[in-house]
């Protein structure tokens, strides 16, 4: 029924509000879940919390199911029709007369707020007086906000009767002042870390659903889902009977039916139009902080919406302890860029090329060139390899920018003899001289050709004498050691330390390589030289 009568008696409720829902078949009897079950219903309040579909109310059930329930159980399934205080309270009189024989709770009726706080102190006397544990479990519990609500239950829970105990599941965290609760020790909180299924948990919920498949093949399906049970059970179905298992894993990436369909119905479609924009718009990127939202959408207030949904269980976790990045599950990231995609095509290249200037300026290098070489802006992420090379190598992180410049087409490779530098230098990072050679060779063919850019003739000379260096490191090549070092070195192995300025990086890295060679083949004076500098050199840069 709905709100309109709020003198309804509890009888004209739909009966399945107080009915607990029966356990779906091929439930996974998750032990280490119903411990958490069975310690947090000592206490007053058990809170089961995460996203749509991560088997909140299947875990509930089936802990009933399975008798752990320290006693009698009255279940509510709540929905936003009982978002008003008579209502609530007339449905949680009817559920505690259900469990606790007394009859006169039961005819209790309340039809405003002034017969709620007459009720109140009866419900109260009620537990009170009982000696054994009742379970009242309120399912879908964050769709009740009414404050007064909240304020009586927080008021029940601040000395709560000793039979209480409650259990509530709920996809973002209820407005109950939790932090109150906790400190008291009123609350056990299970959570989305908790709620996700393990490997093993995965493999036994697949061949629950008559899904075999190699303990491999289990494995790629529980990463991708990464234990989402939703995702898990909606994969089961769309493999059960197929031939091509192997297809199927190997390719799946969440956009296929009906893993797609509940992420569109349940979650997106659900959003307001200006948050399903901004989960569409930051989906670009594999993590999103506030700036970086605020740069993809063009609006401000990103950190505070992406809190928001946090809060909210939209499928977004925080990475670190001061909730400034998070990432989307992977399963609902591939549906939102999918969407994106089909409904937006033309401001993809924009979005990455967005994304990539904003992580430039952040020095997140690596991830600005990915989104560079997604928006196939060549000259930008030409950019971003003539600037960052050094540094990178410096941190020893070139490896990672060389994975992603790997992606590019021959054609442009050719054309920015910095790019196959950049993939050599990743190379001899790894001590793979033999794998650096050939795109060495290229980069010096492209640079024959006029492929460097006016501005970065002299960054491509700095960063090709890097790599020779490290080449004769590796492959004991003394003469072209010397050779690579004096062009990092000015035209100079005479000189001050003081006269090199900024160069003094480049110097230094030059005297410690080749001092590294020179000790390596027998050379100790000249290696005992150079290492010094080198170092004095290193430590006044810092």
């Amino acid at each position: 029924h709905g709100g309109a009568d709020d003198a309804t008696p509890v009888s004209g409720f739909m009966p399945t509000k107080l009915t607990i829902p029966v356990a779906p078949p091929g439930l996974v009897d998750r032990e280490r879940l119903f411990d958490l079950l069975d310690a947090g219903t000592r206490g007053p309040l058990t809170l089961v919390a995460g996203p749509p579909g991560i088997g909140k109310t299947a875990l509930v059930t089936s802990w009933i199911a399975a008798g752990r329930a320290p006693g009698p159980v009255a279940w509510l399934s709540l929905d936003a029709t009982d978002d008003s205080r008579p209502r609530f309270w007339r449905l949680m009189l009817a559920a505690i007369a259900a469990v606790s024989g007394d009859e006169m709770t039961g005819r209790l009726h309340v039809t405003s707020d002034q017969t709620v706080d007459a009720a109140l102190p009866a419900v109260v006397g009620v537990l009170s007086d009982l000696t054994n544990p009742i379970v009242l479990v309120l399912d879908d519990f964050d769709e009740i906000t009414d404050p007064a609500i909240m304020a009586d239950l927080e008021s029940l829970l601040r000395t709560p009767p000793p039979a209480l105990r409650l259990v509530a599941t709920a996809r973002r965290t209820p407005s109950l002042r939790l932090q109150r609760l906790r400190l008291s020790g009123a609350v056990t909180e299970v959570d989305p870390r908790e709620l996700v299924f393990t490997d093993v948990e995965a493999t036994e919920l697949l061949q629950g659903a008559g899904v075999r498949l190699a303990d491999e093949q289990a494995r790629v399906l529980w990463e991708r889902t990464e234990g989402w049970a939703a995702g898990l059970r909606l994969t089961a179905m769309a493999l059960r009977g197929r031939p091509d298992a192997d297809a199927f894993v190997a390719q799946f990436a969440g956009d296929e039916a009906p893993v797609a369909d509940y992420l569109f119905e349940e979650i997106l479609s659900a959003q307001p139009t200006e948050i399903r924009d901004f989960l569409l718009h930051t989906a670009i990127t594999d993590t999103i902080t506030g700036g970086l939202a605020d740069a993809l959408t063009g609006q401000t207030g990103g950190g505070a919406t992406l809190s928001e949904l946090h809060q909210d269980g939209i499928m977004a976790t925080a990475l670190d302890d001061h909730r400034e990045w998070f990432r989307y599950h992977g399963l609902f990231r591939g549906l939102l860029r999918s969407v994106l995609r089909r409904e937006h095509p033309h401001v993809v290249p924009d979005l990455h090329r967005r994304a990539a200037l904003w992580l430039i300026e952040h020095r997140r290098e690596v991830e600005a060139a990915r989104h560079a070489l997604a928006a196939q802006d060549w000259e930008l992420l030409a950019d971003i390899v003539a600037t960052s090379s050094f540094a990178l190598l410096a941190r020893g992180e070139l490896r990672e920018l060389a994975a992603v410049l790997r992606a590019v087409p021959p054609a442009r490779m050719q054309a920015n003899p910095g790019f196959p530098l950049a993939i050599a230098g990743g190379a001899l990072e790894l001590g793979d001289a033999l794998d650096a050679e050939p795109w060495m060779a290229l980069a010096d063919a492209g640079a024959a050709a006029g492929g460097v850019r006016e501005g970065d003739r002299a960054a491509f000379e700095i960063g090709r004498a890097i790599i020779g260096l490290y080449h004769a490191r590796l492959t004991g090549d003394a003469d072209g050691a010397a050779a690579d070092a004096l062009t990092l070195m000015g035209g100079t192995r005479d000189a001050r330390p003081e006269d090199f300025g900024a160069g003094s990086e480049l110097r230094a890295l030059a005297l410690i390589n080749l001092g590294a060679l020179e000790l390596w083949t027998g050379r100790l004076d000249a290696a005992e030289r150079d290492l010094a500098e080198g170092i004095v050199l290193a430590e006044a840069r810092g």
